[in-house]
């Protein structure tokens, strides 16, 4: 339910963010952490749909493209943290409150797959790449609808 709650309120932050006090203003930087991030995590689950990182091998070769994924999350939510709504607004505070969460969701599958990569390999077809798909997206979609807003 959660996750259908942020689904659906990721589109809506773009729209509040015109009004700074209901949502987060748009942030370059926040934007370009979050597409960097994005960009790591596609290129982890491509491997994984291609099969080539069945292995705990593998891990070893992707080791530095979790840890500039996992990094890019933890600046973008640093600068989410940051941004405070001018009026005290409890809509703010949401918006914030759930940008964060996706942000913190994207990092927390990628985390989970990564320590199950970093394990036992991870095969072909298993469905593990898409709540990592699926999360980051999420974070992605909400931090650019901003730009929109």
């Amino acid at each position: 339910m959660k996750s259908l709650k942020i689904f659906i309120l990721a589109p809506l932050l773009g729209a509040c963010s015109t009004f700074d006090w209901f949502a987060p203003p748009y942030d370059a930087e926040l934007d370009k952490s979050v597409m960097e991030s994005h960009k790591a995590v596609s290129e982890i689950t491509a491997c994984i749909d291609m099969g080539l990182c069945a292995d705990v091998a593998s891990f070893e070769q992707r080791e530095q493209i979790y840890t500039k994924a996992v990094a890019g999350l933890k600046t973008a939510r640093l600068r989410a943290e940051t941004w405070e709504p001018p009026r005290r607004s409890a809509t703010g505070a949401e918006a914030k409150t759930l940008l964060i969460e996706m942000i913190d969701g994207c990092q927390a599958q990628l985390m989970e797959l990564g320590e199950r990569h970093r394990k036992n390999g991870v095969p072909q077809n298993a469905g593990f790449t898409q709540p990592v798909d699926t999360a980051c997206d999420q974070a992605l979609r909400a931090v650019q609808a901003l730009k929109q807003g």
